[in-house]
């Protein structure tokens, strides 16, 4: 580890910065960040950082978002997430950030006005950030049942000002012997994580089969195997999406290799 000494704190403010910035946690330190957002004296800068402790760190960690004044690099909140964030795929909003998690998550955390302080009677700020919302899906929440589920590409999704649309789990199959795959595809309003759902049917050929490896079964009270889940993607998968218009155009990867480039109506 790279140690930090004054002499190149020195070096900066020799260069022109009015400030040079340390962040520490203990635990497995900084998962991403910084992240800057905001303006003049509001300007903000986040960090993520996981804790933990004993050999299983690398899975029952807290994730936490440090807020820092960029004016003065004193903290200005925390805020807990329920999952950790998956690296650096974050965005700028207005005042604040939009970070995905882990799981397909995605978190929108608004810019504290406020930092934290004692007062004598109480009604100090309590430093906590503002998480505006949390949004997590999980495959086949929607009420399907399906013969097949198999696992997503990534988390494919598209960004713009006031929503996001994205493809949070893999394709399934309802039935045995089905030529078509359902993928889950979800509108995400920014201001207020509302959520629209729709489903984008592809057509596949030939039927698949049941994976021979890299699966999982769930079966129901009498033994019988009520859906088979995949590890990972098969038989076909969502790999990019853009949109054009009111239109999104698909790239959708096949088991042969082949990539096709589908134009299909936007929620």
């Amino acid at each position: 580890m790279k140690k930090c000494r004054l002499a190149q704190e020195q070096k900066y403010l020799g260069l022109g910065f009015d400030l040079v910035i340390g962040v520490d946690e203990a635990g497995r330190g900084p998962l991403a960040g910084p992240v800057f957002a905001g303006k003049g004296d509001a300007a903000r800068i986040f960090v993520a950082v996981s804790e933990a402790e004993g050999p299983w760190g690398g899975y029952l960690a807290t994730c936490r978002v440090l807020e820092l004044s960029a004016a003065t690099g004193s903290p200005v909140a925390i805020i807990h997430l329920p999952r950790g964030v998956a690296g650096t795929d974050v965005k700028v909003i207005d005042d604040g950030v939009l970070w995905r998690c882990q799981g397909g998550a995605l978190a929108r955390i608004r810019a504290g006005t406020q930092a934290p302080v004692v007062t004598m009677g109480g009604g100090g700020s309590d430093g906590l950030g503002q998480l505006v919302w949390y949004r997590e899906i999980v495959p086949g929440d929607a009420g399907e049942k399906p013969w097949l589920q198999t696992g997503a590409y990534g988390d494919p999704w598209i960004f713009s000002e006031s929503s996001i649309i994205r493809i949070p789990a893999g394709g399934f199959i309802r039935k045995s012997g089905d030529t078509t795959m359902h993928f889950p595809v979800e509108k995400l309003d920014l201001v207020n994580g509302k959520s629209v759902r729709g489903l984008l049917s592809l057509g596949i050929s030939p039927a698949l089969e049941l994976p021979e490896s890299n699966y999982r079964t769930r079966t129901d009270p009498g033994g019988i195997v009520s859906v088979t889940t995949t590890r990972g993607t098969y038989g076909a998968a969502i790999t990019r999406m853009e949109q054009e218009g009111d239109s999104l155009i698909l790239t959708v990867a096949t088991e042969s290799g082949s990539n096709v480039r589908v134009l299909v109506p936007a929620l």
